[in-house]
């Protein structure tokens, strides 16, 4: 302490000698900051090699691989548990705190290890400064930064191993090419400039080339040729070649910027073609192939088009409002769109048996023809395309011999992107029937019973006699959790009068609307159904007939009848389902409703007395049936299976004229059945396979209004008319049968599940 003070008092009386010394210069040598950094910049610039960096606790970094600690001596010693002194040692220090992260020492002492004496904490600020001739910079990840906009790369600092700043600086100050190749890339190619910069509103040339290439990707898209071109290379080419031109290095807007400024045609020169991408070869687009719009029904559904492999959203996008989900038919997406309708067909036929495939081949040509000439003659696409092998090709397909359509590549299974109001995505796949179960029930979950309560009250009515109700709207949002609407269906429900209220599901909204229909459409047509009424009157003497002992008092309507006139309440409310029972409820409107109304009552002329007729040669043959006196073994079942009790109310009116026929090839059966038992035998075998499906089906009944139920419907007489074509076959059928028909049938009730 001695000697530096004496140092400091020689140094002092040196300067007051030559006169450069002020007494402020004194006092901030004696106690203040000033004096202090001077002397530590002094003793960093003459003892370069014993600086050092904190690593942890105190053992610090020094340059060429060094590790220093601080000497336990020093004042600058962190002592765990006894910091008490050393916290006020430091509260006098000129820069304050403790254990430093940068420091000086006056030397480097190696004993026990090498320790650091005489230290003091010093400003890293200070070290590029005083020593920068000996550092090194490198640089590393050089990068776009759309906040920043500009290009940026990480600058580090070292001086002889020792790294003392990293920070960011513009790349290209290092590389001007390789910086306006970067932000060709990042920030044009790529269009990674940020939306609220400005600068797509200072310049129009963005959004003009942004939307040409979106159009050329699409187009690239639909064809699912993009590797054809390169069109980021092509983007990247443009730009690289007119601002190369300009003789100018580009790494950040406010250098575009400038560049603008600077040409009196503006951004003009930065505008590209066409023929700036394409070059000679140009696309070939059809659109009629690629169409924008999908229509369902009297909608127009946005398609989109991407070439992503891997990708979800690989593929055709039908973007589909929420409220009209339930209009999406799956069939209706099967067809695909006609540009890639014959790549489906040639998966399908490759997916097909060896024995079957090697019928159509070369399968490229054939699928070119059959994609060309195919017509939508059922309601799905395979249905349709098995129709056509079958009659161009004579080659019977089986729905099992096709391969799983879920293994068709994903670019040829139509995604569906289901969105909300404000048009963003809710949820998005390629099976629109497990999307509609999805949302139904998250939108059946209302979390708020208050806002239902409230909607269900607007739309409670009672008391309705005639459509004076307008157009019922097929649903309606009630409240929306996290993007999810929560819906509500409005119809009809038949209590003791007509009226409408809201319900949670469109299931139940169907099923209760069509009994009020039927009983609305009654209202309006008393005076016509009344004399249709009169009619059947004649069909009492077809009640004996018609039930047995145990039947012949049953509940017609509410209301208790007799044998005598059970078989006219059962008719009439038979008919009444034949003229107003519509397939399809929903939507509820005033045209609809309108136009059944007017069909009903064309209907109704001389409708009791056609089906008096069917309904006595159904009975008649029934009669027959059960005075058989040599019946096979399960005469009675299959009699009982056509006709169950009351099977007006169970067997639709147009299958009413099929019973005849399917009666008499019963009495047919068990006349050659007595003639030859052993042929009879082996004739139920064919037919066995199919009543053993049906029974199977039958055992898990379907969902009302659902599409198995449906499918299922439709297979039961489809079976019926096996048995006529098997066992009386010159009664003719009412529709093509065939094993291949009823395989088919049977594959569809079981997709259907």
């Amino acid at each position: 302490m001695r000697e530096w003070r004496d140092i400091h008092t020689q140094i002092s009386e040196s300067l007051l000698e030559v006169g450069r010394r002020t007494r402020k210069t004194a006092i901030d040598m004696e106690t203040g900051r000033g004096g202090y950094d001077a002397i530590h910049r002094s003793i960093v610039t003459g003892l370069v090699g014993n600086l050092a960096r904190k690593k942890e606790h105190n053992i610090y970094l020094g340059l060429r691989g060094k590790e220093p600690m601080l000497f336990p001596g020093s004042g600058l010693f962190e002592r765990q548990g006894k910091s008490g002194n050393q916290n006020q040692r430091a509260a006098h220090s000129p820069t304050g705190g403790s254990t430093p992260q940068w420091i000086v020492a006056a030397e480097m002492v190696e004993t026990s290890r090498l320790f650091a004496r005489t230290a003091a904490r010093i400003d890293p600020d200070w070290l590029e400064e005083l020593v920068g001739h000996l550092c090194r910079s490198t640089y590393r990840a050089p990068a776009w930064y759309p906040d920043a906009g500009r290009v940026l790369v990480r600058e580090i600092v070292r001086l002889h191993g020792l790294e003392l700043n990293s920070r960011l600086v513009p790349y290209r100050r290092v590389d001007a090419a390789a910086a306006t190749e970067l932000f060709i890339r990042e920030a044009l190619v790529a269009d990674g400039i940020a939306e609220n910069d400005g600068f797509h509103a200072r310049h129009a040339f963005l959004d003009h080339n942004r939307n040409l290439r979106q159009r050329l990707e699409a187009w690239l898209a639909c064809r699912r040729q993009p590797h054809d071109l390169d069109l980021d290379q092509a983007v990247f080419d443009f730009y690289h070649q007119r601002l190369a031109s300009a003789g100018v290095s580009i790494g950040s807007l406010q250098d575009v910027d400038g560049l603008i400024k600077n040409r009196a045609e503006g951004d003009r020169f930065l505008l590209m073609a066409e023929s700036d991408l394409l070059g000679e070869q140009g696309v070939q687009f059809d659109r009629r192939a690629f169409p924008e719009v999908l229509e369902v029904g009297d909608e127009q559904l946005g398609l989109s088009y991407a070439y992503r492999p891997g990708q979800d959203e690989d593929g055709v996008t039908v973007k589909v409002p929420h409220k009209l989900i339930h209009a999406v038919r799956p069939e209706v997406l099967e067809w695909m769109v006609p540009g890639l309708r014959e790549e489906k067909v040639t998966c399908l036929l490759r997916s097909l048996p060896k024995a079957i495939r090697k019928q159509f081949v070369p399968i490229p040509q054939t699928a070119k023809q059959i994609a060309s000439d195919l017509k939508p003659t059922h309601p799905s696409f395979l249905e349709s395309l098995e129709e056509f092998l079958d009659q161009r090709y004579g080659v019977h397909i089986r729905r099992s011999d096709w391969g799983d359509a879920d293994l068709l590549p994903a670019h040829l299974r139509m995604r569906v992107e289901v969105q909300d109001k404000d048009g963003e995505s809710l949820i998005a796949g390629r099976n629109v029937s497990e999307l509609t179960k999805r949302l139904e029930d998250q939108s059946h979950s209302l979390p708020d019973t208050g806002a239902w309560n409230r909607a269900a009250a607007e739309w409670h009515r009672y008391g309705i006699e005639q459509w004076d109700v307008g157009n019922l709207p097929e649903q309606v949002e009630i409240s929306g959790d996290a993007g999810v609407p929560h819906l509500g269906y409005p119809g009809l429900e038949l209590t003791t009068a007509v009226g409408i209220r809201l319900f949670k599901t469109r299931s139940q909204a169907e099923l209760h609307s069509r009994k009020a229909l039927i009983r609305l459409h009654e209202l309006g047509a008393k005076t016509e159904l009344a004399w249709m009424r009169r009619g059947l009157r004649d069909g009492r003497r077809f009640a004996e007939g018609y039930c047995t002992g145990s039947h012949r008092a049953a509940d017609a309507g509410g209301i208790q009848v007799q044998g005598d006139t059970l078989f006219e309440e059962d008719a009439y409310q038979h008919l009444l389902e034949h003229l107003y029972g519509r397939s399809e409820v929903l939507p509820l409107t005033l045209a609809r409703f309108e136009e059944e109304e007017s069909r009903g009552l064309k209907a109704m002329t001389g409708l009791a007395e056609r089906f008096l007729r069917l309904a006595g040669a159904v009975l008649e043959n029934k009669h027959k049936i059960l005075s058989c006196p040599h019946p096979y073994p399960d005469l009675r079942l299959d009699m009982e299976r056509l006709l169950p009790e009351r099977f007006l109310l169970q067997i639709p009116f147009e299958r009413l004229v099929d019973l005849p026929r399917y009666l008499q090839a019963v009495l047919i059966r068990a006349a050659r059945a007595k003639a030859d038992a052993a042929k009879d035998a082996h004739k139920a075998r064919l037919v066995r396979p199919y009543t053993d499906a049906l029974a199977e089906f039958l055992s898990q009944p379907p969902d009302a209004g659902s599409v198995r139920e449906a499918r299922l419907e439709s297979f039961r007489w489809l079976v019926e008319e096996w048995r006529v074509s098997v066992f009386a076959q010159e009664l003719g059928t009412g529709q093509p049968v065939s094993t291949a028909r009823l395989d088919r049938q049977v594959e569809e009730v079981e997709r259907a599940e």
